[in-house]
């Protein structure tokens, strides 16, 4: 059973898929790659488009046919999510998100819709992210019409059933209570706050103040208000023609109108300005320090995001081969693991560095950051290194397309963040043509080493960070944590 979301984290490190295939052989003044005749020639690919339609009550389709195999994908995009709702409504998308499939339809408890789509070999999901919901589901292609009609109810009439929503509601409890032990959760909390502020959506977290307040009737208006086809986008990919599928459509979604409360989402409110540098540290009773660092970054889109996955590649991202790894953890020995990067984000995104280290090594293990962080911008990188970073992220990028339906998510994703629709066919070019001092300039853009917030979770008093940091002007403050982050008294 579905949890619900019990907090909300924006903007975290992601990693681009694949190993980098720099192996960085890192200095004082340049920073180097593995032998240039380990680097592949430059990829040539060109993205497929879903074919895309229309039905007249708006609710828009995109469709891909693919026979590989007997079954059929389809995902319905809707409108809405976490950052449309004030903070004091943390976790009421996310709940009615899991709780429309959680709960069944009417006409069918979720006993025996569970059992039916076990019967069918079939799934349908359901949940809300930051932006927008989504209803997966998927079945074998005899299989399908019926899977399809079982989903159409679940987004048009869900039941809410009181039992599994409490018994939900309860897990999340548990997960709020959970946080306190682990410090992942709490350093994204912590960063978020002091990034992003207290009261902004994208620091948002559920409390167990805010959990009590959703009730069976609060899911059921946010289901009227944004569960709706203007603006909602249906997915569909696999052994199905177009024909059948507008038949289905037809019988299924076609019919579904707009309740009378009916809205639009909101716009995303603007990103927070760069703050200035602090260092807040929860003193933890941690074998290890856990560090994470970071300031705002940009939004989605960004016409800069394929040069960022270049330079992430050869900061911080994508195996051992970066000056962060080489630099921090295989010469010094001072961390366990440590990566970073520039994350482009819905609404605002996130410069950030992750770090585990010994508790005795943790301020060296910050220092050196900071200090290999500003030499790497001011440092261009070689040749070799860049080719290899370059060739890395170009093929990284061909994987975003290798089924069909990641193709025709892909394409909703975008069209709902408002991307360019030349984007995905100029992103491959848009690296090759990337010179060594525009991924430096792409660095200096949008990293700030002055304006970071670190947080520093570990068996480590804050005294001793003051002591070393309080003399270059950056402030040091201690907090505490239960439920949510505070600044101790």
């Amino acid at each position: 059973m579905k949890q619900l979301t019990v907090f909300l984290l924006t903007g975290l490190l992601s990693t681009v898929v694949g190993c980098s295939t720099l192996s960085g052989q890192g200095s004082s003044t340049s920073f180097a790659a593995r032998p240039e005749s380990l680097v592949k020639d430059r990829v040539s690919f060109t993205p497929s488009k879903p074919e895309k339609w229309e039905l007249p009550n708006g609710l828009v389709v995109y469709y891909s046919f693919s026979d590989e195999l007997p079954a059929v994908h389809a995902s319905l995009f809707l409108p809405g999510g976490s950052f449309t709702l004030p903070p004091e409504k943390a976790g009421l998308a996310e709940s009615t998100g899991s709780q429309m499939r959680e709960g069944g339809f009417i006409g069918m408890s979720p006993e025996a819709l569970d059992k039916e789509l076990d019967d069918l070999a079939a799934s349908i999901e359901s949940g809300y992210g930051q932006i927008y919901g989504t209803v997966g589901f998927g079945a074998l292609k005899e299989e399908f019409p019926k899977v399809l009609g079982y989903a159409s109810e679940i987004v048009q009439r869900p039941a809410f059933n009181a039992a599994r929503f409490e018994l939900s509601k309860k897990n999340s409890h548990q997960g709020i209570d959970r946080r306190k032990d682990s410090p992942g959760a709490m350093s994204g909390m912590i960063l978020a706050s002091q990034v992003f502020g207290k009261n902004s959506v994208y620091s948002s977290f559920v409390t167990h103040e805010s959990l009590n307040r959703i009730n069976i009737e609060s899911m059921k208006q946010y289901h009227r208000q944004y569960v709706h086809p203007k603006g909602s986008r249906l997915v569909v990919t696999g052994d199905i023609t177009k024909a059948e599928l507008n038949a289905l459509l037809e019988k299924t979604f076609a019919k579904w109108k707009p309740s009378a409360e009916a809205i639009d989402a909101p716009p995303l409110p603007p990103a927070p300005e760069l703050g200035k540098m602090g260092i807040y540290v929860l003193e933890r009773d941690f074998d290890q320090s856990t560090v994470l660092m970071g300031h705002v970054g940009p939004s989605l889109p960004n016409p800069d995001v394929p040069l960022m996955g270049v330079f992430n590649r050869l900061y911080g991202d994508g195996g051992f081969g970066n000056v962060l790894m080489q630099e921090i953890r295989t010469k010094l020995g001072l961390a366990y693991g440590v990566g970073g990067g520039i994350n482009a984000g819905i609404g605002v995104g996130l410069f950030e560095i992750e770090l585990g280290t010994r508790n005795e090594e943790v301020i060296p293990a910050i220092q050196k950051i900071m200090e290999v962080t500003k030499q790497f911008l001011s440092t261009p990188v070689t040749d070799d290194a860049l080719n290899g970073a370059k060739s890395a992220a170009q093929r990284a990028f061909i994987f975003k397309f290798d089924s069909p339906e990641k193709v025709a998510n892909r394409a909703v994703q975008q069209e709902l963040m408002k991307f360019p629709p030349d984007y995905d066919s100029r992103y491959i070019q848009t690296i090759e043509d990337a010179s060594s001092n525009a991924i430096l300039a792409i660095g200096k853009k949008w990293v700030h080493p002055d304006s970071l917030a670190i947080v520093v979770i570990g068996r480590v008093p804050a005294e001793k960070f003051r002591e070393v940091f309080g003399p270059m002007g950056i402030p040091v403050q201690k907090m505490e944590f239960d439920e949510l982050p505070r600044f101790a008294k």
